[in-house]
């Protein structure tokens, strides 16, 4: 639960610049156009360090249902690791607090894919944790 309302929540998650700050190892950031954006994202998954150079592209957003997907597709070139996912979020409550419910569909590809699905998970369970607190952080510091 956060600790803002819907539509705060809302505009901070929409702004990708703003949001992409949150994301533990995300580096260079780059606006393409509204709905497509790149960003490398440096990551150790196991014994291994990738670098991930990302394409992002907001597949919808809609405002009066406050839902959207995007989907995110990266390769590490260097290690020769992939990664392949489309995420759909929706985001309830009320003037005060909000609840986001998100839902992600992840393929791996590559040296990393060896790892198997519990390094995997634990990695993914840790980044979207750092990931919520930096949103909890950044909404109750002053406006």
């Amino acid at each position: 639960m956060l600790p803002a309302g819907v539509v705060r929540v809302w505009d901070l998650l929409v702004d990708v610049g703003t949001t992409a700050q949150c994301i533990p190892g995300a580096e260079d950031v780059q606006t393409i156009d509204a709905q497509h954006f790149s960003v490398r994202v440096k990551v150790k998954i196991g014994p291994i360090a990738v670098a991930f150079d990302c394409q992002v592209e907001i597949v919808n957003l809609d405002p009066t249902s406050r839902s959207g997907s995007f989907q995110i597709v990266g390769r590490d070139t260097r290690v020769g690791a992939g990664v392949r996912a489309l995420s759909k979020f929706t985001i309830v409550g009320d003037e005060a607090q909000t609840i986001v419910n998100l839902n992600t569909e992840t393929d791996i590809s590559g040296k990393i894919a060896q790892y198997g699905h519990g390094i995997i998970r634990q990695r993914a369970d840790a980044t979207l944790m750092a990931f919520a607190e930096c949103v909890r952080a950044r909404l109750l510091a002053p406006a």
